[in-house]
């Protein structure tokens, strides 16, 4: 994954982020995972910006809820079933 994801491959960046988070792999690193999400959400990939945004809730709280819907309705919005599955959460 690390191969094609330095080649710009926004699937294969996210893959490589979630195995960096989730320590599946390589060793865990959620600093270099947040990096590799962000490289794929550059790219337009649904999937990274919903974990971008997540990650940003619950890093900066409440706070940060307005950003971070908008970033999950535009990853929901590009397909993500992740970013789907919170924002229905929301209106709970």
């Amino acid at each position: 994954f690390l191969k094609l994801a330095k080649r710009g491959m926004p699937e294969a960046a996210y893959t490589y982020g979630l195995l960096l988070e989730e320590g599946r792999l390589l060793p865990k690193d959620a600093v270099a995972a947040r990096e590799w999400y962000r490289k794929a959400a550059k790219r337009q990939y649904p999937n990274a910006m919903a974990r971008i945004a997540l990650a940003d809730v619950e890093r900066q709280g409440p706070g940060a809820a307005k950003e971070a819907l908008a970033l999950l309705q535009r990853a929901a919005d590009g397909g993500s079933p992740i970013a789907a599955r919170w924002l229905g959460f929301q209106y709970l």
